[in-house]
């Protein structure tokens, strides 16, 4: 867009640091990406990555001094309490994404704060006061699946990058939460945790165990949504993905297995001839499928109805299948009413 208008945006983001003695970074969205595809963006990947790169940069004392200072007052107001098997805490801790659904950020750094794992900071910070130190001895918790050039900067400035699953799901967040604890030096089980969540969920769980599911790709998050459906009991049909670096995601392709076809940048035309072939029980549709798929008579939800609800965490876990049990309730009650 900056050079349509005959702009140069390096320029721009000088003088305008310049002006407002603020760190400026310039965001390029039209740089080709390894998989390109109209569905492929990485706008928010690269956002983030001028994020981290704007976050101040500090020694390795620095950052534990600000942690232990995290740890004393809690990053909204939280303390650690309630742990399992938790040791103390030697390096500071900052999550990564979840700029869509901010609001389940906060449950991640309360279940953390159980672990004994105080949390310094969150990019992007939304609401907050500034960003996070980001440095030398800095663990990072990447939260969303398309963040590797984010994941990438905050690597390069010599921060520790949790290598684990994306904490959707009740044992991608256990893992989670395990890996990243285990990184920031505080030792912790979420073993009975997890069992416990489960069984929580059980009533849930029978709502969708059977259940046939199609992700046509449209938000990136199809991967570990699909994984942890697939450990709540539902055949997942296929995922498509609007692009996927494999090398970043490849503790999450693991988990989900080889069985479950992974299509990246899908092509719509031979999705709608897969999806009338397969007949699933719900397709997980972009907006452009939706209507074309519903006037076909296939049950369908926005995959941004799942981040818009927050699907972090284990609370995210439950809202998840919450918002499936609905659609598929208010669907058996239409059907019964035989219009």
């Amino acid at each position: 867009a900056a050079s349509l208008l005959g702009v140069d945006p390096v320029f721009e983001a000088r003088l305008a640091a310049r002006k407002l003695d603020l760190p400026v970074g310039v965001v390029d969205p039209d740089v080709p990406y390894l998989t390109p595809g109209v569905l492929s963006t990485d706008l928010e990947d690269r956002f983030l990555a001028a994020l981290v790169s704007l976050c101040p940069k500090r020694r390795t004392s620095e950052l534990v001094e600000a942690a232990s200072q995290a740890k004393r007052g809690g990053l909204f107001g939280l303390r650690g309490r309630g742990r399992e098997e938790a040791g103390g805490q030697s390096r500071p801790v900052v999550l990564l994404g979840a700029a869509l659904s901010p609001g389940s950020t906060a449950g991640l750094v309360a279940e953390l704060a159980r672990t004994g794992v105080e949390v310094s900071g969150v990019v992007p910070n939304v609401g907050g006061a500034g960003l996070p130190p980001v440095g030398e001895g800095t663990v990072v918790g990447v939260l969303d699946p398309n963040l590797a050039a984010a994941a990438g900067a905050a690597r390069e400035r010599g921060a520790r990058v949790v290598r684990t699953l994306l904490p959707i799901g009740v044992d991608g967040t256990a893992r989670f939460l395990q890996d990243v604890a285990a990184e920031a030096g505080a030792g912790s089980s979420e073993v009975v945790r997890a069992r416990s969540v489960w069984e929580d969920l059980g009533a849930l769980r029978n709502r969708v165990r059977g259940k046939r599911i199609f992700f046509a790709g449209d938000t990136g998050f199809e991967v570990p949504l699909a994984r942890f459906l697939a450990d709540a009991g539902a055949v997942v049909l296929e995922v498509g993905a609007p692009r996927l670096d494999r090398r970043f995601l490849a503790e999450e392709l693991q988990t989900l297995g080889s069985g479950v076809d992974v299509v990246v940048s899908p092509d719509w035309r031979g999705q709608m001839q897969r999806i009338e072939e397969t007949r699933p029980d719900v397709v997980v549709a972009s907006p452009g499928l939706h209507a074309p798929l519903v006037a076909r008579g296939h049950l369908c939800r926005s995959p941004r109805d799942f981040v818009r609800a927050g699907l972090h965490g284990y609370e995210g876990s439950r809202r998840i299948l919450e918002l499936l049990a609905r659609t598929f309730d208010r669907a058996e009650a239409l059907d019964a009413l035989s219009l």
